[in-house]
C-alpha cells in the first residue's frame, strides 16, 4: 500500500499509482541498481539490499523498500527542505 504522500500526482488514479508502485519493486528487486562505491554497496547490503559486487549492483527486496519507506520521515523538516545533493525523502 502507498502512503498518501507518495502518489506522485493528481491526475494518477488510486490503481496507477498502485500499479506503478509495484512495477518499481519488481525492478528494484529483478534488475536493481549499479552503485559503483563498494562501501555504499556495502552499508545498502546490510540495510536490506542484496549486493552483486561482482556486477556492482545492489537489488532490494520488495520488503526491504516498503521498510524504507515506513521509516522516511512524513514531511519535511521546519524551515523546509535542502535542494540538490542533499534533499531528502518524505514519505
Amino acid at each position: 500500500m502507498i502512503p498518501p504522500a507518495l502518489r506522485l500526482a493528481p491526475f494518477l488514479t488510486r490503481g496507477e499509482t498502485e500499479r506503478l508502485h509495484r512495477a518499481a519493486l519488481r525492478v528494484l528487486a529483478d534488475t536493481g541498481v549499479r552503485v559503483e562505491h563498494r562501501a555504499f554497496r556495502e552499508r545498502l547490503d546490510a540495510a536490506g539490499g542484496r549486493a552483486d559486487h561482482a556486477a556492482e549492483l545492489v537489488r532490494f527486496p520488495p520488503d526491504a523498500v516498503e521498510r524504507a519507506i515506513a521509516a522516511a520521515p512524513k514531511r519535511p523538516p521546519a524551515g523546509g527542505a535542502a535542494v540538490g545533493a542533499h534533499a531528502g525523502v518524505y514519505a
